[in-house]
């Protein structure tokens, strides 16, 4: 039986980037496939409605005339949009109304609509029945209905708000971008990470588990981030995690409160009051979309079957499955990143309102501050590194 699992969880690196905010290109690449859908609904309304203002079969009359003839109003000397029926067909009335009378095309579809309900048509019509029938569609559909009008204006309204977003080519967004993951930031991330090492509650990183519950506490061999990878350009922090056993969102929940921390949302301390058993925090989860399952490791089955079965493990496969992650799940995750922005997105939920808990923890924390390691932006954020590289 598995008896201790090793996860892997793969972190942008700039999600480490304390000034990380929410117009860069991955953002831009999800606005513009939400506009996509945006764009392709709207194309289906305006299908929608262009069907309705069509003039029902003629097989259909006879259950709408009664609804159309009591629906039609006649309006003296204005400009009126008169509604014919349920069906949303809309008729615009010229300025040639004289006397109360009605355009010519109108008046004829009218009379053939009543001459179909007292039945003295047959629903097969005279080819001249039919050719009314045509032309009044023709001329129906040089007026276009009032609903048109709403969908063009709203179309317009999305593109303009579309041009106002300003487009980052990749050039200019590598230019802006200063901040580099380097052996200080990874010496960091580790002292984070060490402190959830060893037999803690993790009641705070799980779902519908309470703090006196004896599953929540749970014993983590070791946590560190390995190395900084590049994948299609984009570079990650492979982090890992090996442990005998992890609760529902413990992982993603961990690497938030490491990467808030990071951020200078909260100090490290925070942590330490996270695994208090007389705590409850709300406590932010990272996507989980850089984590997967790397190894179970099979210690006590080797140990009591050495003699009568082979080793249970990935010895001699290393290259292969070094291999199948670079080709097939890193690269998985990072072209999902680059379309869909989830960690972009989720770092622009990362802010105070959402998790108040940032701010006491900030107001609790020690006043003998290393200078010269940790700084506080204007913005209020912590921001851990050397006075010479601000």
């Amino acid at each position: 039986m598995c008896d201790r699992r090793r996860y892997e969880y793969l972190v942008p690196v700039y999600a480490f980037d304390p000034d990380a905010h929410h117009n860069r290109e991955t953002v831009l690449v999800w606005t513009e496939k939400k506009e996509a859908d945006r764009q392709e609904r709207l194309e289906k309304r305006k299908a929608t409605e262009k069907k309705t203002v069509e003039i029902c079969h003629p097989a259909e009359f006879k259950q709408n005339t009664i609804e159309c003839t009591q629906k039609v109003n006649l309006l003296v000397g204005s400009q009126v949009v008169t509604s014919v029926s349920n069906t949303s067909v809309q008729f615009s009335m010229t300025e040639d109304l004289e006397d109360g009378k009605l355009s010519e095309s109108l008046t004829k579809e009218i009379e053939l609509k009543e001459r179909v309900q007292e039945g003295k048509e047959s629903t097969a019509q005279p080819a001249e029945a039919k050719a009314e029938l045509e032309s009044n569609k023709d001329a129906e559909a040089e007026v276009p209905p009032l609903q048109s009008n709403r969908v063009t204006e709203v179309e317009d309204d999305r593109n303009v708000l579309v041009s106002t977003v300003p487009v980052l080519d990749k050039t200019e967004a590598s230019a802006e971008s200063k901040f580099v993951f380097g052996e200080k930031e990874m010496e960091h991330l580790n002292t984070i990470l060490g402190k959830y090492v060893g037999t803690h509650n993790f009641h705070n990183f799980t779902a519908r588990i309470k703090a006196e519950d004896l599953s929540a506490k749970r014993y983590i061999l070791s946590f560190e981030a390995c190395e900084v990878i590049e994948v299609e350009g984009m570079q990650f922090v492979r982090c890992t995690v090996l442990g005998q056993s992890f609760m529902l969102h413990q992982i993603c929940k961990l690497i938030g409160m490491a990467i808030a921390i990071m951020c200078g949302y909260a100090p490290e301390s925070i942590i330490d009051t996270a695994l208090r058993r007389d705590t409850d925090m709300n406590v932010p989860m990272a996507p989980e979309l850089g984590l997967f399952l790397d190894e179970c490791f099979y210690t006590g089955y080797n140990k009591k079957f050495k003699n009568t079965h082979d080793e249970v493990s990935q010895k001699g496969f290393e290259k292969e499955i070094a291999d199948f992650k670079r080709e097939v799940i890193y690269s998985h995750i990072q072209l999902t990143e680059v379309k869909d922005g989830t960690m972009v997105m989720w770092l622009h939920s990362l802010n105070d309102r959402n998790y108040p808990d940032f701010v006491t923890a900030r107001e609790a924390a020690p006043a003998k501050i290393d200078w010269g390691c940790l700084h506080v932006l204007s913005s209020g954020k912590f921001c851990y590194c050397n006075a010479s590289d601000l």
